[in-house]
């Protein structure tokens, strides 16, 4: 191989690899075999003897027909989406599955069972859409209908059924699905962003045995120590034992359990970076998580670590005030602790080493 030609094949494979590949994300799914859904229905025309146009069926999905005990009726009635949001989302698509029958023709179903698409605070606009090639009850897969000209806006898709007083077609509809690339953007202030962190007063505040799991947010609060089961009775405890977990609270020196938080330590770095059986020192310091809150240790907690801010010092550090000689000493967990206590204290309002 030419060397202008290896050095070609580098220069794509790396552009190649560095290239960030959207992810398509279905914004709306919905099988009408289950029901209407969210989905709603505007009879623009529904005449006396007339009660509905579509409905939901079991085995075919949203079925349209105006025609009722052997008689016809002159409707239009339209089955609307809910409003989907696309406002970060780029390359809309539309897919669905439908058939056509009953109608004069098949041209004649093209002018009556048409697809519309609005975006917000816009007007419908008619889809161009494909049909079977014969009056059936045979479902065509109609996919990937460009929609590109709504991205990045919210939206919303109408199916509109037509019917006369001389014929009434019957048109069934399932499975649509309008899908983008990208990913919704999220507010940077919403709670349980790095910038809006739950708190222990708020995870306790929950119900441990109704709790619905929120994946990947933030919390905050002050490591304790670590929980540990002794004697079936959920402990607090401060040793150099656990390193599976920590337990974090509103304030330093908690050693109720009730009032902290477990926060699991997957095995690796996160589990070698905060547990306290490595970092004693980290007992008193503010920590910040992001992970699932959900039950765990039986009670509102922590799981699935993914990410962290590493411990600081609280206020207890920036205390000033006066040196006492006979100051009273504490622990880093804000325990008051003698004179013979060796190791790292909190004297005065600053940190010394006794030995």
């Amino acid at each position: 191989m030419n060397k202008i030609l290896r050095f070609s094949l580098m220069l794509i494979m790396a552009l190649v690899s560095n290239f960030s590949f959207a992810d398509t994300v279905n914004l709306i799914e919905t099988d009408f075999t289950a029901g209407q859904g969210d989905w709603t229905i505007d009879n623009k025309t529904l005449p006396e003897g007339l009660s509905y146009v579509w409905k939901a069926d079991k085995s075919y999905g949203m079925k349209a027909s105006a025609y009722v005990s052997g008689k016809t009726y002159a409707a239009e009635s339209w089955l609307i989406s809910p409003v989907i949001d696309a406002t970060n989302y780029t390359g809309l698509k539309l897919s669905f599955k439908h058939a056509i029958n009953k109608f004069t023709s098949v041209d004649k179903a093209k002018e009556e069972a048409t697809v519309w698409v609005k975006a917000d605070g816009a007007d419908w606009e008619k889809v161009e859409i494909s049909y079977p090639t014969k009056l059936s009850w045979t479902f065509l897969d109609v996919k990937d209908i460009d929609l590109s000209k709504y991205d990045g806006k919210k939206l919303q898709v109408a199916f509109k059924y037509v019917s006369t007083a001389e014929k009434a077609g019957t048109w069934e509809v399932n499975n649509v699905v309008v899908s983008g690339e990208g990913a919704p953007l999220v507010d940077p202030n919403a709670k349980g962003q790095e910038a809006n962190p739950y708190t222990v007063e708020e995870l306790l505040a929950m119900d441990a045995d109704n709790i619905t799991v929120t994946d990947n947010v933030w919390v905050k609060g002050i490591i304790v120590g670590y929980l540990n089961s002794d004697n079936k009775q959920t402990v607090v405890k401060t040793d150099t034992e656990g390193n599976t977990n920590i337990a974090i609270a509103a304030t330093a020196g908690e050693t109720d359990a009730s009032k902290v938080v477990p926060v699991q330590l997957p095995k690796g770095d996160i589990r070698t970076a905060l547990n306290v059986a490595d970092h004693q020192d980290y007992i008193g310091k503010e920590v910040m998580v992001k992970g699932n809150i959900q039950k765990y240790f039986s009670v509102i907690g922590v799981k699935n670590t993914s990410d962290y801010k590493a411990p600081t010092a609280t206020n207890i550090n920036t205390i000033s005030i006066k040196a006492n000689p006979d100051a009273p000493l504490y622990n880093l967990a804000g325990q008051r602790v003698s004179k013979s206590y060796k190791g790292v204290v909190i004297k005065n309002g600053k940190k010394v080493v006794v030995k």
